[in-house]
């Protein structure tokens, strides 16, 4: 008589399938993913993003934000030449090619709009959504830049020298021709009011 099936409370078929949560694990992912893979998060899906921070935080070392516009520090400055001189190199033929690439969207559109890239046109939270916002806790875990986005020179360095192998570019510093480049056109932008890039000056050669 015991081995006779028997009736329990109604249990929905498939319940729990397709849900964004199958497994029942959102409360503790985040402390999950700590352990499993430490500093890295969801929305990392280009790696190399950890390359132009770091080069960024050499070519701005020592540089001040404009006190007229504190919002606008020099590594943001930084992300928005970036950002626009990949738009700009690949014109209309790059879907494929900036995927994954925070800030798109918003930098063609205001280099349709007004030819540059300044705090207005480019995302309300870029500390957030831009790629500096994004791979910043990767770059603080790995020692490549510190919490303040300054360089941190162990690790920085090592991963900057690979990079200007791989260039051909030698050995890269502040002494470099392209450092200074660079470090001329954050300069430029941050002396601007408002603060903003050079507009079509910004070109892909800057970045090898």
């Amino acid at each position: 008589m015991n081995n006779l099936p028997y009736m329990t409370v109604y249990d929905p078929i498939g319940y729990g399938e397709g849900s964004l949560d199958p497994l029942g694990l959102y409360l503790i992912a985040d402390q999950l993913a700590m352990k499993l893979v430490p500093g890295v998060r969801e929305r990392m899906r280009r790696v190399r993003f950890l390359t132009p921070m770091a080069v960024g935080a050499l070519v701005t070392e020592g540089l001040e934000a404009n006190p007229r516009h504190p919002e606008t520090p020099p590594f943001l400055v930084w992300e928005w030449l970036v950002v626009e001189a990949i738009i700009r190199s690949f014109g209309d033929d790059q879907d494929h090619r900036v995927w994954g690439l925070p800030g798109s969207l918003v930098v063609r559109r205001a280099i349709t709009q007004y030819n540059y890239v300044d705090h207005r046109s480019y995302l309300k939270t870029p500390t957030v959504f831009g790629f500096h916002g994004v791979y910043k806790r990767l770059a603080v875990y790995l020692g490549i830049v510190d919490t303040q986005m300054r360089f941190c020179e162990a690790k920085g360095l090592k991963l900057i020298d690979r990079w200007s192998r791989d260039q051909g570019l030698g050995d890269f510093n502040h002494s470099h021709n392209l450092c200074a480049i660079w470090r001329k056109a954050v300069e430029t932008s941050l002396a601007k009011t408002p603060v903003r890039t050079p507009g079509a000056r910004v070109q892909r050669h800057w970045f090898g």
